[in-house]
């Protein structure tokens, strides 16, 4: 008999970015590399809709258990009371798959979750609009339930072992994102409407992509291309939507004595983006903290060189096919943008470590591990209930003596 998962994910309803991006390529993946397990997508997201999302479209080929209740009802009795139980509306499912820990699920059965980053709980002041008690009781459930427990990266791991005061002991697994083979197939001129009129010129451009919030670091991108811009013809490129505390940033750009030569896009497609990755003399990705860094991927199977930061987990993303460089100091990443401007060797020889390097993170190979993790969390008799008894979301970093 095939074993059925519920595939649990906001994320997957809400978009193609980031965690949408991750969750609708991973469930592709699923289904193409493990014929003996049947993934169900699951989501709180559309509850309530007076009609579908068009983010629906990304699950399309699937059928997506939609529960009753909104996102925001959901997430509070779960949280609270941890009721009503998800097999409510998911009998069949054999195994339980929390794609990205926002809130608890209350479920009995055998239970899996990713963590891609808590930022909200390291690094609050970068995250002013989320509810952090939220992720601080979803943390505890999982170290209190999950059968297993997923981490994007090694730094993500020791963020959530050194917050928690506890190890993860044998249920945890390091399993890095992929990376769509989408990113190396060319784009034409004519597929980028929104920026057809900036790509026609030909004039080189810096790229950064992403949602502009503080710990992207944009605004010392900016001053470090007010360093460079006199010496260089290139432009800045900051393509994405606007996130939470923009303001710093846009008066930056407004401000600048190069405005003239920063532009923003907003949202683009992903063909526009892979687009721009095949364009751009340079990729910057100079984060002050990133749970994986999937852009840094997506740009080097595109073959442009990339410039990022040596903090957090993007050294481990990146490797030596990168410039590494401190976010907190602008001359640093100049610098960078400066040899890539003039050293043509240096780019090239960039943009070749990084296709070799992308290779190695595919999204079959991150599917087959997440089977792998399924087939054993369904044969699991225990569920971990108590590992780290006596810990509550007030006392999140409180002693925790009992291993997995």
């Amino acid at each position: 008999m095939p074993l059925e998962v519920a595939f649990y994910s906001d994320a997957l309803t809400r978009g193609q970015y980031g965690l949408g991006r991750y969750a609708r390529d991973l469930l592709r993946a699923l289904g193409e590399v493990s014929p003996a397990i049947n993934v169900h997508p699951v989501s709180a997201h559309l509850s309530g809709a007076s009609s579908p999302s068009p983010a629906i479209g990304t699950v399309a080929e699937h059928d997506c258990v939609r529960l009753p209740y909104r996102r925001k009802i959901t997430a509070g009795l779960w949280s609270t009371i941890r009721w009503p139980r998800l097999e409510r509306w998911t009998p069949w499912a054999d195994v339980v798959h929390c794609v990205e820990l926002d809130y608890p699920i209350a479920t009995r059965k055998p239970l899996v979750v990713t963590i891609h980053d808590i930022g909200p709980l390291t690094h609050p002041e970068f995250f002013r609009t989320s509810h952090p008690w939220l992720l601080k009781a979803a943390l505890k459930s999982t170290f209190d339930h999950a059968a297993a427990i997923i981490c994007v990266s090694r730094a993500t791991a020791n963020s959530v072992e050194d917050y928690m005061n506890c190890s993860l002991g044998e249920r945890l697994a390091i399993v890095p994102e992929g990376v769509s083979e989408t990113f190396g197939l060319a784009v034409e001129l004519h597929q980028m409407q929104a920026t057809h009129d900036f790509a026609e010129t030909g004039t080189p451009f810096f790229l950064w992509a992403g949602s502009v919030n503080p710990r992207k670091n944009l605004t010392r991108v900016i001053q470090a291309f007010e360093a460079v811009a006199r010496d260089i013809p290139h432009h800045l490129v900051l393509a994405g939507g606007l996130g939470w505390d923009s303001n710093d940033v846009l008066r930056a750009i407004q401000n600048s004595v190069v405005a003239k030569r920063i532009h923003l896009p907003g949202r683009i497609s992903e063909e526009e983006l892979r687009g721009l990755y095949q364009r751009a003399a340079g990729f910057l990705y100079v984060s002050v903290m990133e749970g994986f860094g999937l852009p840094i991927l997506e740009a080097m199977a595109s073959g442009c060189p990339v410039i990022t930061s040596n903090v957090s987990s993007m050294p481990e993303v990146a490797g030596d096919a990168s410039l590494l460089v401190d976010p907190h100091q602008v001359q640093e990443i100049a610098v960078a943008m400066r040899e890539l401007a003039f050293d043509s060797e240096l780019a090239k020889r960039l943009s070749n470590l990084g296709r070799s390097r992308a290779q190695k993170f595919r999204w079959e190979h991150c599917a087959a591990s997440i089977a792998g993790i399924y087939q054993k969390a369904s044969s699991s008799s225990s569920l971990a209930a108590g590992v780290c008894p006596g810990l509550n979301p007030s006392m999140m970093k409180g002693r925790c003596n009992a291993s997995p």
